[in-house]
């Protein structure tokens, strides 16, 4: 009995390690990509003010959380309560007009996809684009003058880890091709 049970571990241990030697799965595989130090501010802010106008929303909902999401996410930087009202009002700015210029970037795409020579469509898109971006780094630039620079370091560091932290790019295995579309 024993020789058979050392035999079938010898062969469940080969085919295990024949698995792992076979080409890559057609799985994405998830790869870091930024150091929270590396990471662009336009693109840690975008995701956070998301996460932040999504707090919000769900607070606001009936049997919501007693203590907020954002309330949770921002405690470490020490906030007093005007500084974190001017977090949340900083973050809801931005995200309006983000979603503003999305949806005219969305309009844009669907212009392109019809008719992709149109210059007239490819300005507008990078303008909408730019725009988009502005929106956010005007909503980093009202939390650095209501923040200050020190309670500001503290919340960029905080968001740099937060985001970086769950943001991962998947790379795909040889032979596929990227997938279409911007979602």
């Amino acid at each position: 009995m024993r020789a058979r049970s050392c035999y079938l571990l010898l062969v469940a241990a080969l085919a295990l390690a024949a698995l792992q030697g076979q080409a890559p799965s057609s799985i994405p595989r998830s790869v870091p990509y930024f150091t929270p130090e590396e990471a662009p501010e336009i693109l840690v802010y975008r995701i956070f003010f998301r996460v932040l106008a999504t707090a919000q929303i769900v607070a606001q909902l009936p049997g919501g959380d007693k203590e907020p999401a954002a309330a949770r996410l921002l405690s470490p930087v020490g906030l007093t309560p005007q500084e974190h009202q001017a977090v949340l009002a900083a973050a809801s700015s931005a995200i309006e007009e983000m979603d503003e210029n999305t949806r005219a970037m969305s309009e844009q795409i669907q212009e392109l996809r019809q008719n992709p020579a149109k210059a007239e469509a490819k300005a507008r898109l990078s303008s909408a684009t730019r725009a988009r971006d502005a929106a956010i780094s005007k909503g980093v630039e009202k939390l650095r003058k209501s923040l200050g620079p020190e309670k500001f370091e503290r919340l960029d560091r905080l968001v740099r880890v937060h985001v970086t932290q769950n943001l991962s790019v998947y790379t795909l295995p040889p032979g596929l091709p990227p997938p279409r579309g911007g979602h």
